[in-house]
């Protein structure tokens, strides 16, 4: 009897070593997981902007986009549309730019292949990646090399990421 009791006590002690030991690092590893998200991911924070335009007007026609709200960068990754011009070689450029910065384009992009027709219609469809910072206005601008009247619409694609 006096056997068993020992042999009782002394497992009971090396229960308790063992769990001084071993049980605080699975418990602190069970105690570390964390909820995370993906808080820049393209889907989350999805920006565009539909039937951007700017009607039959001389030489150069530019359009504001949306200001980059506080605490936000803006990336755009795609810019599609058309333009009607009078002639196949009036259309010069269509560019994309910082509003009261300096007036180099940030994409410069243009001269698209014509249809023949009265009113040339110019598709435009270019994957870029551009970012713009909180406070600032995107501007997209199509211009002429022949002072004539021209229309274009826009269709501006990308995303927004939080700023830290």
């Amino acid at each position: 009897m006096k056997n068993r009791l020992l042999t009782l006590a002394g497992a009971l002690a090396l229960a308790a070593v063992l769990g001084k030991f071993y049980a605080v690092p699975a418990l602190a590893q069970a105690a570390r997981a964390a909820l995370v998200q993906d808080r820049d991911s393209m889907a989350r924070n999805y920006y565009q902007t539909y039937n951007l335009n700017c009607g039959y007007a001389p030489g150069i026609c530019i359009t504001d986009l949306p200001v980059v709200p506080a605490g936000k960068r803006l990336i755009i990754t795609h810019i599609n549309g058309e333009t009607l011009t009078i002639s196949q070689t009036a259309l010069w450029r269509m560019s994309l730019w910082i509003k009261n910065q300096s007036q180099q384009a940030i994409v410069d992009f243009g001269l698209p292949h014509a249809t023949p027709s009265s009113t040339y219609v110019c598709d435009f469809n270019q994957s870029v990646y551009v970012a713009f910072d909180a406070g600032q206005t995107p501007q997209f601008m199509g211009q002429v090399n022949d002072n004539s009247n021209f229309a274009w619409t826009a269709t501006i694609t990308g995303f927004m990421v939080d700023l830290p």
